[in-house]
């Protein structure tokens, strides 16, 4: 199935569901084990690699693509909580991603996650 906002689309994994809140969208399996949280944000000229990184912070950053987008991903647990960030752009578009799940169900759902990331389509 695809999802469609006003500033991208993306494919969502057979028996995944989504719920939609002020500032983001969540996708998540009911018999999962993690969500993935997708929010946009649209400047009025070109996002650049700079303005990931100041969004960002400072934290250790990966660089990855996905089709059009590009940017930069951290990954890092927090108490029995495992994180995965991305910040991602494309023309005057910026798509902050991120998925956490249980510690110790970390990798169970990647493939889904991978696959709705490289399904993400910017609409800029």
């Amino acid at each position: 199935m695809r999802y469609e906002s006003t500033d991208w689309a993306l494919e969502i994994p057979d028996g995944w569901h989504h719920e939609e809140g002020d500032s983001c969208v969540a996708f998540y399996h009911p018999d999962g084990v993690g969500a993935f949280q997708v929010s946009s944000y649209r400047k009025d000229d070109v996002v650049t690699d700079d303005d990931l990184l100041e969004f960002a912070g400072d934290v250790p950053l990966a660089a990855v693509s996905f089709g059009l987008l590009r940017g930069f991903r951290t990954q890092f647990s927090e108490g029995h909580k495992f994180w995965t960030k991305w910040w991602l752009r494309a023309g005057r578009q910026m798509i902050h991603a991120t998925y956490n799940c249980s510690l110790s169900d970390h990798g169970f759902e990647d493939a889904e996650v991978r696959a709705m990331l490289e399904s993400l389509n910017p609409e800029y």
